[in-house]
């Protein structure tokens, strides 16, 4: 009976871990539960995923454009002195009247130089008799070397002085080396000068120089000769032409000086003056894009996002080449290339993003 009690229940357990056994398979070989997860989680991945608009940008030739800040100065100025000593008699011109080259700005009184003019001339033409009548005698044999030489000597010196005194006299007379004007008095008539007094300031107007400075940077981009807008704080649009390029670079700013040249026949540009420098580079291929689809980088560098043939995210670092009133143009980027233009922020370097072109 003992024997009989423990089959049955032999029996009863071996039915029970067979029944259990059989759940656990079934429940291995088919998941509805967790293929539906999946399915639920695929389905958030794509409505997960980061959507862009881009426009496709194909690059243009266009001329580079320099952008400085310069300053027109005078192509000459220099400081009038007197080469003569003597008193001051008139003064012809006025601060700031429109002078031509070869008219008389000052006169100096010539009265003492006139009389010893009176006597180094006469000394001049005495001592020209006399050596002409010793060269005579000594071709005919009647004179000596000793005493032509002596004649020839003082022929010399009275030529000499006589050459000096007209010399001074033509320093009396204070002329305009170039077309320019007088910019201050520093004496008046009836004045007193010396050798090297500074009698005015004197400067050429016609042509005007805009001087400004590039960094070595856009020195390549720029050549004598190129074409260049200037446009002055007194809103004056002007076209010149560089004229001169510093061969040497600037101690302490490590820019390069440049010069442009600009007619100015009326004087109506000032010296002096603020000005604002457009030069024409040379020729490259480049994007115009809107300012407001800059990105930036944590490190700081400012660029673009672009979209490859995989739809991976890419950033490019761009140069400006010009900026304009409707957009500005840049290089830096690929000739074509598949830009983000709407939700750039949200669309991380590196990632794949799904977009539309609006172009």
């Amino acid at each position: 009976m003992r024997k009989s009690s423990i089959i049955v229940a032999i029996i009863i357990l071996l039915i029970t871990i067979g029944w259990i056994a059989s759940g656990q398979f079934e429940k291995t070989k088919y998941k509805p539960e967790n293929s539906q997860q999946n399915i639920e989680s695929n389905k958030e991945n794509v409505e997960q995923s980061i959507y862009v608009r881009t426009e496709l940008s194909q690059s243009k030739k266009i001329n580079k454009t320099i952008k400085i800040q310069g300053q027109t100065t005078a192509n000459k100025i220099i400081e009038i002195k007197s080469e003569t000593s003597g008193k001051i008699i008139s003064l012809n011109k006025k601060v700031g009247e429109k002078i031509n080259k070869g008219e008389l700005i000052f006169k100096i009184s010539e009265k003492d130089l006139l009389l010893n003019l009176e006597k180094t001339k006469s000394k001049f033409e005495e001592s020209t008799i006399e050596f002409n009548a010793e060269n005579k005698l000594f071709q005919a044999g009647l004179s000596s070397d000793s005493k032509l030489a002596k004649a020839k000597s003082n022929l010399t010196d009275a030529k000499s002085n006589y050459d000096f005194i007209k010399n001074e006299i033509d320093k009396t007379n204070i002329i305009a080396p170039y077309n320019g004007i007088l910019t201050s008095d520093h004496l008046e008539a009836g004045e007193f000068v010396q050798v090297g007094t500074t009698l005015s300031t004197f400067i050429e107007l016609d042509p005007m120089l805009v001087v400004g400075y590039v960094s070595e940077k856009e020195l390549k981009n720029i050549s004598l000769n190129s074409n260049s807008k200037v446009t002055t704080s007194l809103n004056e649009n002007l076209n010149g032409m560089i004229s001169y390029i510093s061969p040497k670079a600037e101690e302490d700013t490590r820019t390069f000086r440049i010069e442009i040249t600009l007619e100015n026949p009326n004087y109506k540009i000032k010296d002096g003056l603020t000005a604002s420098i457009e030069i024409q580079g040379e020729e490259i291929y480049a994007h115009k894009i809107s300012p407001s689809i800059l990105s930036l980088r944590d490190d700081g560098s400012i660029g673009i996002k672009v979209i490859d043939e995989s739809n991976i995210v890419n950033f490019y670092n761009i140069e400006v080449v010009s900026d304009t009133n409707n957009g500005m143009w840049i290089t830096g980027i690929p000739d074509s290339s598949n830009i983000i233009v709407v939700g750039q922020e949200y669309a991380p370097i590196g990632e794949f993003v799904n977009f539309e072109k609006i172009n």
